[in-house]
């Protein structure tokens, strides 16, 4: 039906092999009426963790025309929200299980919504309605054969609606079993820019000929949506402003020297005009109010000075046009000083009062408001202790957004643990059982997975860079959408690993096991691959780029689209 394992891993779907006699009364149902579930495909319906109801297909798992719908169970709309935040296409189709897969194939870039009838949307919530209301671009899927009639009630409601036709057949199961590719069937009805900004497909240029363009044009990593990254605050924030006010008073005092240096200046003038400088400059100066007092006061002396020059009969016009520029200068200098000098001492008033606003919280607790206003959680930002890590574990498990930065929880069993837009800078994981645990959007900066267990996890949309992973396993991991830079995986187990959408650049992959993997639509580059082992692996649409593969073993490999360039081996297996 062309389901990923993950994608049937994340929606729970189930096979009923055989018929099943189910008494009512045992699902909680106050009812001893007995009742024959019939074989075939589940599909379970939950509210968050709790299943509130399931649905069986029997015959055709494609249609829905068949459906057992178990008693007691609560149905509402399939909504798949887009990873990307901003505003994007909704795509409406009638049957759930199409939904999923639609979803598997573009819910990086698009919202589905599974809707029977246009009846429902009145019944919608608000988050619904308005992901409708917001969408950039409004689109059902539907048959071929669709009613017109049905269609005209949609494009009443609303009027931009574009209809995207299944290709082939009564269903979306029929585009894969086509060998059609669902992503390039979608992107044919959006915009020639939304395609440019989501194309994963990799210019391949012709055998035996070199491509004239980049391997990647038009090819894009998603942006990860990581808000609001809070490290060291308090530190950081004096550490900002005390070189500011160390300069302020360095400041001062180069005024102060300023104002000296121009009493010296005028000493050798004053000299040649027969006064004596010292009397001049010191002792009928009064102890000034502020820099630009001090500035007119010795205005006034040069001034009173001249006066004396012409009582004696001794002021040629010479000297008083020199000695009404002192003058002048000496006021216009007090002046600026002063200017000069309360912005400065303005600058460091406001720096003190910061300081001031942060030693009392003032300033912190502003800061948390701003991050509630991005519907973050404040507390959760707080650097925990390895005691409140583990606290927090045996309660729900739920290390979202929190600061872990250099912890040390080395040795921990973390089992199922959810790290989503956590901060693991410098954290040491050493020897921790990280079995299905959960990295979304999530900063892994400098830390230390050494024989850490990571079977079955999920790393999505996150980054990873200068960490160390050396004897880890990773089997059966899933990493999507992320981006691992200069990063230890030396002798590191991937058997049967999902990596999807991903960059590896500068990543140490010597001796690493990829046995039975799935590596589709990745770049790994400048990598060292050595010694690696690829057996059985399955690789789509991946670009392999300055690397070095000696001994790597690429034997019974399913490779497909791939291409590889500027890499170097001694020993190449096939």
């Amino acid at each position: 039906m062309g389901f990923e394992k993950e994608t049937i891993e994340k929606v729970w779907l189930g096979l009923n092999q055989e018929e099943r006699k189910e008494n009512l009364s045992n699902w909680n149902i106050k009812n001893k009426k007995e009742i024959i579930i019939p074989k075939g495909l589940v599909i379970p319906y939950f509210q968050e963790e709790k299943l509130i109801g399931f649905k069986v297909r029997s015959s055709d798992w494609a249609s829905s025309y068949d459906e057992f719908l178990m008693p007691g169970s609560q149905f509402s709309p399939i909504f798949l929200p887009a990873v990307e935040k901003e505003k994007v296409p909704v795509i409406i189709i009638e049957d759930e299980l199409a939904a999923y897969l639609l979803e598997q194939e573009v819910g990086d870039a698009c919202t589905i919504l599974a809707l029977k009838d246009i009846e429902e949307i009145d019944k919608l919530d608000d988050t619904i309605k308005k992901a409708i209301d917001d969408a950039m671009l409004l689109i059902i899927a539907v048959p071929k054969n669709y009613s017109e009639h049905k269609l005209q009630v949609w494009r009443d409601k609303y009027p931009n609606i574009k209809t995207l036709p299944f290709t082939i057949g009564n269903n979306l199961f029929e585009l894969p079993k086509n060998n059609i590719d669902i992503r390039t069937w979608v992107m044919e009805v959006m915009p020639e820019d939304f395609v440019k900004k989501h194309n994963i497909n990799i210019n391949l240029p012709k055998p035996g000929k070199l491509s004239k363009d980049s391997l990647l044009k038009d090819f894009s990593l998603p942006t990860l949506d990581i808000k609001g990254i809070i490290k060291n605050f308090q530190t950081e924030l004096k550490a900002f402003h005390q070189p500011k006010i160390n300069d302020l008073a360095s400041k001062k005092t180069k005024l102060e020297q300023e104002i000296t240096k121009i009493k010296k200046d005028l000493e050798p003038k004053l000299k040649k005009m027969g006064l004596e400088p010292e009397k001049a400059l010191n002792s009928k100066v009064p102890e000034p109010k502020d820099l630009a007092q001090q500035g007119k006061e010795l205005a006034k002396i040069i001034k009173e000075q001249k006066e004396q020059l012409r009582s004696h009969n001794k002021l040629t016009p010479e000297i008083e046009a020199k000695l009404n520029t002192s003058a002048k200068q000496a006021s216009l200098m007090g002046e600026n000083a002063a200017k000069r000098y309360a912005t400065e001492v303005d600058k460091l008033t406001k720096a003190k009062e910061k300081i001031a606003n942060l030693k009392s919280g003032k300033t912190i607790e502003e800061f948390k408001d701003k991050l509630k206003t991005q519907g973050l959680n404040p507390d959760r930002l707080e650097p925990l202790t390895r005691e409140q890590v583990i606290e927090k574990y045996q309660k729900d498990k739920n290390l979202s957004q929190t600061m872990l930065a250099g912890l040390d929880l080395s040795g921990l069993n973390l089992e199922g643990a959810d790290f989503t837009e956590a901060i693991c800078s410098n954290t040491n994981f050493t020897n921790c059982n990280l079995t299905k645990v959960t990295f979304n959007k999530t900063i892994v900066d400098k830390a230390i997975f050494s024989r850490a267990n990571l079977e079955g996890s999920k790393i999505k949309k996150s980054i990873l860079k200068y960490t160390n992973f050396e004897n880890t396993s990773l089997k059966k991991c899933t990493i999507y959408m992320s981006i691992i830079l200069e990063t230890n995986f030396i002798k590191s187990n991937f058997a049967s690993a999902n990596i999807k959408m991903s960059s590896l650049q500068k990543a140490k992959l010597k001796d690493i096991n990829f046995h039975q993997a799935k590596l589709s639509m990745n770049s790994i580059s400048k990598s060292n691959v050595n010694n690696a082992i690829f057996l059985e692996s399955k690789i789509s649409k991946c670009i392999f780029q300055d690397n070095t593969l000696d001994n790597t073993n690429f034997s019974n490999i399913s490779l497909d689209n791939t291409i590889f360039i500027k890499s170097k081996a001694k020993i190449f297996y096939l």
